[in-house]
């Protein structure tokens, strides 16, 4: 809830102003759900929603809304995380360890950022395929979801 909360700490400047730009990262799991990640995809679903809806109220007055949709991305996100009893993970899924290179993401982000793009998918894998399957065949991404879990 943290970006929303700064969005709105920020935005009335940005209104009064009549310009701005706002750019947040949700993830690909906030458009495809995905097995045994339920709080994490609702987690970021809740961000895209919150954040569609605020550029519908605010693009014509003069503020871009980006999100940035990331899948895999190589990085210690996995291994630095927090274990259930506190301790740190200290792994990486094999999901993540075959993402795409950070430096390569942060220049997609950027050029889309640079176009003020209104959602910026970023990855390889097959995660990013699932955004076109979720759009052209919904049915179909939630038998392959289900056959994953």
């Amino acid at each position: 809830m943290g970006q929303i909360a700064l969005t709105k700490a920020v935005l009335p400047h940005m209104l009064e102003r009549k310009k701005g730009h706002i750019a947040v990262t949700a993830s690909v799991a906030g458009k495809v759900g995905a097995p045994k990640r339920t709080g994490y995809c609702a987690a970021k679903h809740a961000v895209m929603g919150f954040f569609d809806a605020l550029r519908t109220e605010v693009e014509d007055q003069g503020i871009s809304v980006s999100t940035i949709v990331p899948g895999f991305i190589r990085t210690d996100i996995a291994r630095s995380a927090l274990s259930g009893d506190g301790k740190t993970y200290g792994q990486t899924d094999s999901d993540i360890a075959t993402g795409m290179d950070v430096d390569e993401c942060a220049k997609v982000v950027f050029k889309g950022l640079k176009a003020r793009k209104r959602e910026i998918p970023v990855g390889k894998g097959k995660e990013m395929a699932a955004l076109w399957v979720k759009r052209l065949s919904p049915e179909l991404l939630f038998r392959l979801a289900k056959a994953r879990g």
